[in-house]
């Protein structure tokens, strides 16, 4: 590196043509050392002076130069507004930790054969320890374990093989571990397989909460969404401000006024009303503008199902709506799912289009086009490249699932042509699990397709 530095002439750079000689060709230098051996680091000092020299370029009557920043303040990000130089020690490790993935993720690859015979039979890489005389290269490999347990975590699969507070399986940040003060000692040693969450929950809640938590109770709302006509408006008391005054009085000790829950949860189911209203008349009066941009006519032996996922925070669920409409746009089926959990927005779009081909599957369409508004979980089940997170695992379920359905395919979009679905993963919070639509609801029969000029 000194030798190639010497040759080029800086008084003669810019410090946009110095900066691109040092990222492109500088720095590339020990790569090939860094990717396999672990560099010492008054090697990597030495080396960062050099290349700090070489940019700074201000030498004296002696030929040297001052340099009057520090190496670590040139390695600040560009998207902090500095150079975005790459600190060697740091690119070392991160270099070591790529290899000792390759050792976890290519197990059929020689030199990890070569390694887990020597050092780790028994376990994995991350379990490995140096051990007795071992070489320089393994010793250099074992140096990026600490940053391979950094950013690493257990994809649940059956999790028999995954221990609840010892494993890192959280997908959540850093460090992806259960805390320990959560931990009773009757499982302190016990997989994933081994618990059932849904009971353990259920468990903590005391007497006829439960109900409350899985919104199990005779409400009015609950009523109605099961076609319970309830005589007179009457004073609606709204669950979920009951739920927090209980929750304030168990946590906090801090017992609610009667009066003041009862004005809360009026206000809450009048302001709920008049919401409700204001959407109802403007999606009535928007109806024929959305529905006449939003449908293409398609053949007459196809059919469209417009798929859309939607989250509901309070309950931690999501909601799946489906609709199929023939060629005309006239409405055949639809279906809202209530799911639980905690994913992406990505994610939960690729499980509804998942449930979606599964579903026209089974009625028997086999023929058809399978709509979502999420181009991006569209452009994950068509890409090809490998993908160990949790999206790449459901993408790749999709594309098994239209394997078998040779003549269906999967498009994105626009928002406002997937109103109907998502007004159908609305509706899924009021059920349990599942609901099927044999009649289109009326809350959405505005938004379906009306024969119009432009279908003509």
């Amino acid at each position: 590196m000194w030798q190639r530095l010497q040759g080029w002439n800086d008084e003669r750079l810019s410090k946009a043509g110095k900066e691109v000689l040092i990222k492109g060709i500088a720095q590339a230098i020990p790569s090939y050392c860094m990717a396999i051996f672990s560099l010492s680091v008054g090697l990597t000092n030495d080396l960062e002076r050099m290349l700090n020299s070489f940019w700074l370029g201000n030498k004296g009557s002696d030929g040297k130069s001052i340099n009057w920043l520090k190496w670590e303040r040139l390695c600040v990000d560009k998207k902090l507004s500095d150079l975005g130089f790459r600190s060697l020690q740091l690119l070392n490790v991160a270099m070591l930790g790529k290899m000792g993935w390759r050792l976890i993720d290519e197990p059929t690859a020689l030199v990890c054969q070569v390694l887990r015979a020597k050092y780790f039979r028994n376990g994995d890489f991350l379990s490995a320890k140096i051990g007795r005389s071992p070489s320089f290269t393994w010793r250099s490999i074992c140096s990026g374990q600490d940053l391979i347990r950094q950013g690493t975590r257990w994809r649940i699969g059956d999790g028999s093989s995954i221990w609840v507070f010892k494993d890192p399986w959280l997908r959540s940040r850093e460090p992806f571990k259960v805390s320990a003060q959560l931990c009773p000692p009757e499982l302190a040693d016990i997989t994933i397989k081994e618990v059932d969450m849904a009971s353990l929950k259920q468990r903590t809640l005391f007497g006829e909460d439960w109900r409350v938590a899985r919104n199990n109770l005779p409400s009015k709302d609950r009523l109605l969404a099961r076609g319970i006509a309830v005589a007179g408006e009457g004073l609606y008391v709204d669950v979920a401000a009951v739920w927090k005054d209980r929750n304030g009085a168990v946590w906090n000790n801090c017992l609610p006024i009667p009066a003041h829950s009862i004005s809360t949860a009026a206000s809450s189911w009048t302001e709920w009303k008049l919401a409700r209203e204001l959407v109802t008349r403007n999606s009535t009066n928007a109806s024929y503008s959305i529905t006449c941009v939003g449908w293409h006519s398609i053949s007459s032996d196809t059919i469209r199902c417009n798929v859309d996922a939607t989250f509901f925070t309070e309950e931690r669920t999501i909601g799946i709506g489906m609709v199929v409409r023939n060629y005309e746009g006239a409405f055949i089926i639809g279906k809202s799912i209530k799911l639980s959990g905690c994913r992406s927005v990505e994610e939960n779009e690729l499980i509804g289009i998942k449930e979606a081909l599964s579903w026209i599957k089974s009625l028997g369409f086999l023929r058809g086009v399978v709509e979502s508004d999420c181009k991006r979980a569209c452009d994950a089940i068509s890409s090809r490249e490998r993908n160990l997170m949790e999206l790449g695992i459901i993408a790749s379920s999709c594309r098994e699932e239209l394997m078998s359905l040779p003549e269906v395919c999967v498009v994105s979009v626009k928002r406002h042509q997937n109103v109907v679905a998502h007004y159908l993963a609305k509706a899924a919070r009021d059920f349990y699990l599942h609901h099927v639509w044999n009649e289109p609801p009326s809350f959405v029969e505005g938004h379906l397709h009306i024969p119009c000029s432009c279908d003509q």
